[in-house]
């Protein structure tokens, strides 16, 4: 997936997975146990750790968008994602890829409105739309 898709695709993701009025609903998501704007629980986040070999905390994840973005990259790259569609459902479903139609449905919706057509970037593959 190349930089603009990825760039495209995490705008979406962040647009699905937090809520309008953040601070309110960012709380109960945490109280959950999903932190920061992509809503990252803690199997992902240790998945992400040993695969990376890193020890980030979910309280550093929850307040650093940047770190939730380079969480998201390690995620797809451990589990070889290449386009759009097996990039949102990894997210929602983990290696399973299970029970996410209906979240991929909000991700391509909301993909379809961009006015930049993110198919067009560079190869196909951008978004590999299965």
């Amino acid at each position: 997936m190349c930089t603009q898709a990825l760039t495209v695709l995490l705008a979406i993701l962040i647009q699905v997975e937090s809520p309008k009025n953040e601070a309110q609903a960012l709380a109960a998501i945490e109280r959950e146990g999903a932190y920061g704007c992509l809503q990252i629980r803690e199997l992902c986040l240790q998945d992400v750790n040993e695969w990376a070999r890193t020890q980030f905390t979910l309280q550093e994840v929850a307040g650093s968008e940047p770190l939730s973005r380079w969480v998201f990259v390690q995620y797809q790259q451990r589990y070889k994602s290449t386009g759009v569609e097996q990039a949102a459902r990894l997210w929602n479903g983990g290696p399973s890829r299970r029970g996410t139609n209906g979240y991929w449905r909000k991700v391509r919706q909301l993909l379809e409105k961009q006015d930049t057509p993110i198919g067009g970037c560079c190869e196909k593959q951008c978004l590999a739309y299965e």
